[in-house]
């Protein structure tokens, strides 16, 4: 929505500077209406009415100030006072309405006034007199302006311009709606009932600009929509605006009538559904959007459903309905005519053209899809939304929805792999078989205009809980987990090394090969004994047990000590040496060719090379036993102790 400031700066650029620093604001506080009084300065008294407003706004002469009237509705007892130069601010058109009680208009702009009203609903004015017939709802007079945003004028009756009448004056009308207003015959007149929503009847030549509003659902004698006259040097601009439902019912032109030569222009406009009457004798009530000696001139993208406007670029659209909705609804402020995915007037103004910026009567962004909408109304891209979805195990299931019609929907599936493809899809989406990692559910909504809506959910499939680790039986099993790296165990009575089953336990008595690997090792070394279990990795072993000892003796075949001056070429291929490092606590032992270790609660190595076993504590202590000298002993760390082969 357009803020104050906006209005201000829309207002001030128009015709005038900035509004002075002594410009004043008065708060209006009663939906009365009194004299009432209205100090320049606040506090404002409890009865500033709009119309003291209004006098003490006038009596400030010079300034362009502002009168804020917040939501309510202002019945009028008599005409207001001509507004001179101020900014007129409602709380919102939908809440704020300013009306007449009685046969008179609401606003009339004096000459050379300049006004800003933003914010209002205007409603129910008249001007029927001979001598005062035009403007129902807003007048403005001759060299003043009228900047209208954001704002409803809405059921005003006159001579002409039953909502708006612009004698000799100018007027910047944008996001606003211009409805259910009437023009009809008043004796005397000289306009006889024209312009049923706007009349533009300016000897002096004027600037009527048009943009992103609507005008409709008003009735006149001839030209029910909008009419501009008396001078070709009028300047009129309609831009992405909708002409539609208006009702002309003596002569043609429903919705455009210009019956002079005009300078009129259009750009990305809707112009429809608007009637008119097409004979004299006897009535004959029909189609016609546009009539008069001049037509509008195209500027491009304008849809309309007859061929009498003078559209006639390349980029236009005659002869089309653009399926305009029949009643006015939604809006933020003003009721708009929208249109289905389906208008030709969708994505009518291409994107990086001029014409194709800002936003739209309800201060919804263009574009919204792929180019700009012709008319006030922006096709919003489709809602869509996902309305449950999660992971389940390595399962996932997505339902989701749209309420706009003829969606067609596409899922992607984004994971550990990388980004999917968009495929078609239907609501609940499913997803099996899918490996742990984190994903991204994407879902794409395309309506029949072809504007998209993406929007995703990201879920996680979390990897399967381990299988619980088998039991050891002692004397019978032991049960081998990898920590890292690749763990090859040979059974007993089997001349091939294969990875271990971590399923299952392996007997007593097997061949574990941790070269490329670390395991944890569990063992009960003893019937009734709790299960225990130490860290074994760099090395080939044997396991096996017996006196309640887990023992894991080095098997790997070493190359024999070098007799002479070189070894054997079969020694070459043997390694020179071979280790087992462990790390844990428990009744296990490691065994070299020359001395063991038994575990007292360490980190501890014993590598066996030429005639000697070397056994190195790192941590904790552990108890050696000397194979050779049959000695036993506790070796603490940093200490290493070497037995020897006896000579």
């Amino acid at each position: 929505m357009r803020t104050r400031a906006l209005l201000i700066a829309a207002t001030a650029a128009l015709l005038v500077a900035a509004a002075p620093a002594s410009a004043a604001t008065f708060d209006v506080t009663t939906t009365a209406d009194t004299a009432g009084a209205c100090p320049p300065q606040p506090p404002q008294l409890p009865d500033c009415t709009l119309r003291a407003a209004v006098n003490a706004s006038n009596a400030n002469p010079g300034d362009l100030d502002t009168i804020d009237v917040p939501a309510g509705t202002y019945t009028l007892t008599a005409a207001l006072p001509e507004v001179a130069r101020a900014l007129i601010v409602g709380a919102d058109a939908s809440t704020t309405r300013v009306q007449a009680g009685g046969a008179f208009r609401v606003f009339a702009l004096a000459s050379e006034a300049l006004v800003g009203i933003h914010g209002l609903t205007v409603a129910n004015g008249q001007a029927l007199t001979s001598a005062d017939p035009i403007g129902g709802n807003i007048l403005v007079g001759s060299g003043a302006t009228l900047v209208l945003d954001h704002s409803r004028v809405t059921g005003g009756t006159a001579g002409a311009g039953g909502g708006i009448g612009l004698a000799g004056g100018s007027a910047a009308i944008a996001s606003s709606l211009i409805d259910n207003n009437h023009a009809q015959l008043v004796l005397r007149a000289t306009i006889p009932g024209q312009g049923g929503g706007i009349v533009n009847a300016t000897p002096g030549g004027r600037t009527l600009q048009i943009t992103d509003s609507t005008i409709a659902f008003n009735t006149a004698l001839t030209g029910a929509g909008i009419v501009v006259r008396d001078n070709a040097a009028n300047t009129t601009r309609l831009t992405r605006s909708t002409v539609a439902f208006n009702d002309a019912t003596s002569g043609p032109g429903g919705g455009i009538y210009l019956p002079d030569t005009q300078s009129f222009t259009a750009t990305g406009s809707i112009v429809s559904n608007n009637t008119g009457n097409l004979g004299s004798a006897p009535v004959v009530i029909g189609p016609s959007n546009c009539a008069g000696p001049t037509r509008p001139t195209s500027a491009g993208y304008n849809v309309e459903s007859l061929a009498d406007c003078n559209f006639i670029d390349a980029t236009d659209r005659r002869n089309t309905d653009p399926q305009l909705a029949t009643a006015l609804a939604g809006g933020s402020q003003t009721p708009v005519l929208a249109i289905p995915a389906t208008s030709p007037a969708v994505n009518r103004i291409p994107a990086g053209n001029p014409a194709c910026t800002g936003a739209d009567q309800r201060d919804v962004g263009r574009p919204q899809g792929a180019a700009c909408d012709a008319g006030a109304f922006e096709l919003l891209p489709p809602d869509v939304s996902i309305d449950s979805g999660a992971a389940s195990g390595s399962s996932a299931a997505f339902t989701f929805s749209s309420s706009a019609a003829g969606v067609r929907f596409e899922c992607r599936l984004d994971g550990p792999s990388g980004a999917g493809a968009f495929g078609p899809c239907s609501s609940p989406a499913s997803f099996s078989g899918l490996p742990p990692g984190n994903y991204t559910f994407l879902l794409r909504a395309t309506d029949a205009a072809g504007n998209q809506t993406t929007t995703s959910r990201a879920f996680s499939v979390p990897a399967p809980p381990p299988p619980p680790p088998p039991t050891p039986v002692p004397n019978k099993t032991v049960v081998i987990q990898p920590v890292s790296g690749k763990t090859l165990v040979k059974l007993p009575g089997s001349n091939k090394f294969e990875l271990v089953d971590v399923t299952r336990g392996i007997p007593v008595g097997s061949t574990v090969d941790t070269r490329k690997s670390k395991i944890r090792l569990y063992a009960i070394p003893k019937a009734g004994k709790p299960v225990e279990s130490a860290l074994f990795y760099d090395g080939i072993f044997k396991v096996t047990q017996s006196g309640g000892i887990t023992e894991l003796r080095l098997v790997e075949q070493l190359a024999a000590c070098p007799k002479g001056k070189a070894a054997s070429a079969a020694a070459k291929k043997k390694p020179k040496s071979r280790k087992l490092w462990g790390d844990g606590t428990g009744s296990f032992r490691t065994r070299g060719q020359y001395s063991s270790a038994t575990v007292r609660g360490t980190k501890w190595l014993v590598q066996d090379s030429c005639g000697k076993t070397l056994t190195r504590v790192s941590k904790g202590v552990v108890q050696v036993q000397d194979l050779v000298k049959k000695t036993k002993f506790l070796l603490r760390a940093p200490k290493r102790y070497t037995a020897r082969k006896r000579h």
